[in-house]
């Protein structure tokens, strides 16, 4: 029993840490979809905010000024959040418990305020007019 145990623990933290690396193919097409209807939506190019200009806690992102690595972390957050299996996530928090610790504009506090909220990337899709359910 003591090595099902083990083996099922192991399973599901190479699940987590995505060590099979097999979901990397559909994270970087759903980011270029995304990022490609930022910027279509954008009148300034996205990639130009730096963190410092951008204030995440306590309001919902502006699709506009999210940059290519802004939406690649939402949505590895997400996809990691949905392998984790019955590992507790603890980073970031859903009460934001953590977010003191988090610099202004930086990307933990984006990640943190998009979970507080419940935002998923099918809603960022959503807000930004795109479909990605046969990503």
């Amino acid at each position: 029993m003591e090595n099902t145990i083990k083996r099922a623990m192991l399973r599901e933290l190479m699940d987590l840490v995505d060590i099979s690396n097999s979901s990397t193919a559909g994270l970087v097409r759903v980011v270029e979809k995304l990022f490609d209807a930022v910027k279509s939506k954008s009148s300034d190019e996205p990639e130009r905010y730096a963190p410092i200009d951008r204030n995440w806690k306590g309001r919902d992102p502006d699709v506009s000024q999210l940059t290519r690595a802004d939406l690649w972390s939402i949505v590895d957050t997400e996809l990691e959040n949905n392998r984790k299996g019955s590992w507790i996530r603890v980073l970031p928090a859903q009460d934001g418990a953590y977010d003191r610790l988090f610099t202004v504009g930086s990307r933990n506090a984006l990640i943190s305020s998009c979970v507080q909220r419940g935002i998923t990337i099918q809603a960022l899709a959503s807000r930004l007019g795109v479909d990605i359910s046969r990503m």
